[in-house]
């Protein structure tokens, strides 16, 4: 099936970008690990903080000038911004990795007047609810950082 090729190919590129930021974080966390499987809450935890942090990849944003951020999918059912425990964010478009708070990220929506909208995804069987950041100006309000792609 078509849908399966695409999520698939994500979800590998989306690992990618996860493993890229548990290796940078390990240099000063050495206990931070990659939660496996199905988690909703965040991607990495950090036991010396006792933290965890989600990894985002919007490749696509290059394209759109957006950065997505989920909020429901399929809709009616939370996920993304609004089911994260995550004290950080780290969002990357492949080239940049930036940090920031999810409650950051709700506050810039709200101060940019930014409404929720409806989008079926590439290979997505639903559609889901998202908010779509103008990408320049989001990523001014985010901490930039440096991380080593290399792993």
């Amino acid at each position: 099936m078509e849908w399966s090729k695409h999520f698939d190919r994500d979800l590998r590129i989306g690992k990618n970008y996860e493993y890229i930021v548990l290796h940078n974080l390990q240099k000063k966390f050495p206990a931070a690990f990659k939660i496996e499987g199905a988690f909703k809450e965040y991607d990495i935890f950090i036991p010396e903080k006792e933290f965890g942090i989600e990894v985002k990849f919007d490749g696509k944003s290059n394209e759109t000038g957006n950065i997505l951020i989920e909020l429901e999918f399929p809709i009616g059912t939370l996920s993304g911004l609004s089911t994260t425990k995550s004290k950080y964010w780290i969002i990357t478009d492949g080239k940049d990795y930036f940090s920031i708070t999810p409650d950051s990220i709700r506050k810039f929506a709200k101060e940019n007047n930014i409404q929720s909208r409806p989008i079926r995804g590439q290979g997505d069987l639903q559609p889901k609810l998202v908010w779509l950041l103008p990408k320049q100006k989001f990523f001014d309000s985010c901490k930039k950082i440096e991380l080593n792609p290399n792993i």
